[in-house]
């Protein structure tokens, strides 16, 4: 029987996409391309492996009373159960409701905690619903709403003290 040794597979991936960004960190000059490059690449790695249940866009969050957030880099969300309010040429407005995760996608952290935060906030802060539904001619109940996941995806940190982290994030 072969041995797969899992930590070196997980830790060559790992490097891989961290060759791939620093590589458009390091190539690409433009600010807003630099940034789209950045946040496909997050999207291409985080479609690949999650499952399929899972769907991966850039996106604004919309309730359904018709609030929305600000743009969202990176939204994992279940496309299953809420299928898009809106979906043409690259914009995205996807219901509440369907959102599990969201990030923001930034070059380095410094600097960008709290503009990362306000964003989370901006999709936390709509409305969800949930309702019961007829599944095989039996009735469900409602399905209990998730927590959304908040978090910045960056892959440097020039950040001098640990300190200076803590206070942000608080």
């Amino acid at each position: 029987m072969n041995n797969i040794p899992l930590e070196e597979l997980f830790n060559g991936m790992q490097e891989q996409m961290k060759a791939q960004l620093n590589t458009n960190r390091s190539f690409i000059e433009h600010p807003g391309s630099k940034g789209d490059a950045l946040e496909n690449a997050w999207i291409e790695w985080l479609t690949h492996y999650l499952p399929n249940r899972y769907s991966v866009d850039k996106a604004i969050i919309i309730d359904h009373k018709g609030n929305t957030s600000d743009q969202i880099d990176i939204v994992i969300y279940d496309n299953y159960f809420t299928p898009f309010i809106f979906s043409q040429n690259g914009f995205h407005y996807i219901p509440a409701e369907g959102v599990y995760a969201v990030f923001e996608v930034k070059p380095d952290i410094y600097g960008h905690i709290e503009y990362a935060g306000n964003k989370i906030a901006s999709v936390r802060s709509l409305e969800r619903t949930s309702t019961s539904m007829i599944s095989s001619g039996h009735p469900l109940p409602a399905r209990p709403l998730t927590k959304i996941v908040g978090g910045i995806l960056a892959t440097s940190n020039t950040y001098k003290k640990v300190k200076t982290i803590e206070d942000n994030l608080s």
